[in-house]
């Protein structure tokens, strides 16, 4: 059960109860972002469904959330109780006053959730240039999140971070807006297949003042033909949006490289991207994690300075060390290899990484493959053990009737001693 307890130009909360108790899920901000409060709880039912799927529980929702965002949301559930149905089940989502009509007043263009990473500088530009033709909107707002890759409580790594996104945004016209959120700390059902849903919770709140919400993709749509469930994905992206507040996936039809190639014209934006995300990083970037090596080498790749986003001092021996669980991390550094110049400094080290990468990775998966055939083994062994003991007379399961239909037969009197078994019983009839 959630319920919207605190309403303010600063602040969001939703008081979650279920069976461990009562908790907040907060959204709030050091300046006053929410001019007009959302005009539904249509936020809350998205960043809350996937939690209470997980737990099989039903979400009731006291207050006012549109009918097209729970018809979304059923199908979302759908999916994923498909998808992963080791975590998520269908749940029903229902509202104490379910609208067909969202009212609200005069609204500007697009929010946006933006870090300064890769895809959300490309997405900002892709959709200033116009070239996502009727899918193309103006980005009023950009919205830097507190909570994720930056950490509650380092106000060095947010000021850095903030003052890169509004310089970032605001040459392309748009004001940036900061929203701390403890939705990963204790509403996340799982990152990697949430994380999209609690992004989409954070621009809804947004809905009474923009008209969409843009969310920027991490996968080309050629690449999602042949992945797994995942939080971010073409199939799911839009349930998690109205008419009334489109959400709007940016990027399918561009690869990595691709998108870092594109920046080439944006300047602004290549100069301040922020692709870190560890603890050392300080709203920067460290430039020793795989991910910005990997990003530098894309840089690199694609004719790009790598300075003064990253720190200087690179060494091939970084490179060669590089390493990741990855599939998605791998796969670009091998397309970053595939197009690093053959005298490129880093090239070498990168192709024995790589290659150390994919053959570890292809170990693991077969070690994977073998532990999951054994397994599947095992069960099905046990199966036909426990249908075979329950469709015959089992040795094990009917020995007391054995036992006590010999005594009857030999007219032994209980309790003097063990009868003879079945061939003590046909020896005692020969003698």
């Amino acid at each position: 059960r959630a319920r919207l307890v605190v309403v303010e130009p600063d602040a969001l909360v939703v008081r979650v109860a279920d069976r461990y108790g009562e908790r907040d899920l907060e959204y709030r901000s050091p300046e006053p972002v929410w001019a007009a409060p959302p005009p539904t709880l249509d936020f809350a039912a998205i960043a809350l469904a996937q939690l209470a799927a997980a737990r099989g529980e039903d979400l009731w929702l006291d207050g006012r959330v549109s009918r097209a965002q729970l018809e979304r949301l059923d199908e979302y559930l759908q999916i994923w109780s498909v998808w992963r149905p080791d975590l998520f089940r269908r749940i029903r989502i229902a509202a104490a006053d379910e609208v067909d009509a969202v009212a609200h007043g005069a609204r500007g263009g697009a929010a946006m959730a933006f870090s300064g990473g890769v895809d959300a500088s490309f997405a900002l530009a892709a959709h200033a240039t116009g070239m996502l033709g009727r899918l193309t909107r103006s980005i009023d707002l950009g919205v830097l999140v507190v909570g994720w890759d930056l950490r509650h409580g380092d106000r060095v790594a947010l000021e850095r971070a903030w003052a890169a996104a509004r310089e970032s945004l605001g040459a392309y016209g748009a004001r940036c807006a900061v929203v701390s959120t403890n939705w990963k700390q204790e509403f996340c059902a799982d990152w990697f297949m949430s994380f999209t849903a609690g992004l989409a919770a954070v621009l809804h709140t947004f809905a009474g003042i923009c008209s969409a919400a843009v969310h920027a993709t991490d996968r080309s749509y050629r690449s999602e033909l042949g992945m797994g469930p995942y939080g971010c994905h073409t199939m799911i992206n839009p349930l998690l949006g109205t008419p009334h507040f489109p959400l709007i996936s940016t990027g399918g039809t561009h690869d990595r490289l691709e998108r870092v190639a594109f920046l080439a014209a944006h300047r602004t934006l290549l100069e301040r991207l922020r692709v870190c995300y560890q603890d050392g990083a300080a709203g920067g970037n460290c430039g020793r994690c795989e991910k910005c090596i990997r990003t530098q080498l894309e840089l690199r790749a694609c004719g790009l300075p790598t300075q003064p986003q990253f720190p200087p001092g690179l060494q091939p021996a970084d490179v060669e060390a590089v390493t990741t669980d990855l599939e998605g991390a791998l796969r670009a550094l091998e397309e970053a290899y595939e197009r690093l110049p053959p005298d490129d400094v880093y090239r070498e080290a990168l192709g024995r990484a790589v290659r150390r990468e994919r053959l570890r990775m292809a170990r693991q998966r077969g070690e994977a493959i073998a532990r999951v055939a054994d397994l599947e083994a095992a069960l099905a062994s046990a199966q036909a053990e426990r249908e075979a003991m329950r469709v015959s007379m089992s040795w094990r399961f009917t020995a007391p009737l054995r036992a006590l239909r010999s005594r009857i037969r030999l007219g032994v009197p209980a309790g003097a001693g063990r009868a003879p078994e079945l061939g003590g019983e046909k020896t005692a009839r020969r003698g």
